[in-house]
């Protein structure tokens, strides 16, 4: 042991600057096999210390317990670690190619769960099955072993699919500070299926790629825009009447940039400015109350943007009219370059199509839009039989060119 740590000291001097870059191509190739072997090596210690009950002299209640406690690894790595050493007595092609260095613990992992399957089956084919792991890639990996389980026994394998479809989960809630939470897990056909509809709108803003969203972040304005999607353009089912929708529920006072005054989305609050950005083009209802809320008048449900003028402008615009954004009508919003609360008007040439990023940009003062030319204050029939969309006004704020 005392060579190995003389070993790793001996790298960790070496500045890696002033190494040639093919050179640092093979170190980094020998470290990764290295690393395999010495994972091997520990896998072995692992599973002997554990055939001792080594835990015991110690007080722990398990080989798992003790490897959080005197390591720091996490339950699961713990767990992981003492099952795949455990799986590994009665693997010896595996163990083999592990000691070598040819595999990685993540496919030893996946084949020891190949073994459970069957392990008379798994024992004739274990050649077989290390070859494949060591010239495949993990996600080759994995479909070459879902084939092979199909091959072993077809209907345990279709049990194992219906208890992964079965432990399908959605947690959703709000959290104290208004944040919704969620922790879910999907079974593998429910999964792709998400993935596929967040992948397709998780892609950066624009064609420059000028997007200061983190990864996570686009994931979650891409579930925020497809949720919004059905609501806006599927046919749900309705309850009391209505289609779903989300109630947003703003005082005069609010609209007019008061703080301090009632602006609610469900059960959290809104900033004065965030209502007026809803309100932007939204189905409006007026109640009029008195008192302690004693409800006067309920009026009709009226949309602040009709459709024929939100047609008109989506023809005109013809996407997000920030500099560099060209999301589609159908994830824009209208916004008024005078908010209606103000007294401004609905009317095309003080329209503009925003996505909902920017549309959030601009009410937050980030960003800045010139004003559409005065040319395009026609009717909105003129406008949809106009030709090629005016030049996008331009964007000023940092980050954005």
């Amino acid at each position: 042991m005392s060579s190995l740590l003389s070993a790793i000291d001996e790298l960790a001097l070496e500045e890696p600057g002033t190494v040639d870059t093919a050179r640092l191509g093979d170190d980094i190739q020998e470290m990764v096999r290295a690393r395999n072997q010495l994972d091997a090596q520990l896998s072995r210690r692992i599973r002997e210390f554990d055939r001792r009950q080594g835990h015991v002299d110690d007080g722990a209640v398990s080989t798992g317990s003790w490897l959080r406690w005197k390591t720091g690894m996490s339950e699961g790595a713990a767990r992981r670690s003492v099952k795949v050493a455990r799986d590994l007595a009665h693997m010896p092609i595996t163990s083999e190619a592990f000691d070598g260095g040819d595999l990685d613990t993540t496919r030893v992992a996946m084949l020891a769960d190949a073994r459970k399957v069957d392990p008379d089956a798994f024992a004739t084919t274990e050649t077989s099955l290390v070859d494949a792991a060591t010239s495949l890639s993990h996600r080759d990996l994995r479909k070459a072993i879902a084939y092979w389980r199909q091959a072993v026994d077809v209907p345990k394998e279709l049990e194992r699919e219906q208890r992964l479809h079965d432990r399908r989960r959605l947690h959703i809630s709000p959290t104290l500070d208004g944040m919704v939470r969620l922790d879910a897990e999907l079974d593998p056909e429910s999964g792709q299926i998400v993935l596929t509809a967040i992948t397709s709108l998780a892609e950066p803003w624009g064609k420059d790629g000028d997007d200061p969203r983190t990864p996570a972040q686009r994931r979650a304005d891409a579930l925020t825009e497809i949720s919004r999607d059905a609501l806006e353009h599927k046919d749900l089912p309705t309850r009391g009447g209505r289609k779903p929708h989300v109630d947003v529920v703003v005082s005069l006072e609010a609209l007019e940039g008061r703080p301090g005054h009632r602006a609610e989305i469900g059960d959290a609050v809104l900033t004065p400015e965030a209502a007026r950005r809803l309100l932007c083009d939204a189905a409006v209802s007026r109640i009029v109350t008195v008192g302690d809320s004693q409800i006067l008048d309920v009026g009709r449900a009226t949309r602040t943007i009709p459709a024929a003028i939100r047609r008109a402008v989506e023809v005109r615009d013809r996407h997000c009219r920030a500099k560099g954004c060209d999301r589609s009508p159908r994830w824009c919003d209208v916004h008024h370059l005078d908010h209606w609360a103000d007294g401004g008007e609905t009317k095309v040439a003080r329209l503009v199509l925003l996505c909902r990023f920017h549309h959030r940009l601009i009410h937050l003062g980030l960003i800045e839009l010139d004003p559409p030319p005065a040319a395009l204050d026609t009717p909105a029939r003129e406008v949809e039989a106009a030709g090629p969309p005016v030049p996008h006004p331009v964007a000023r704020a940092s980050g954005f060119r």
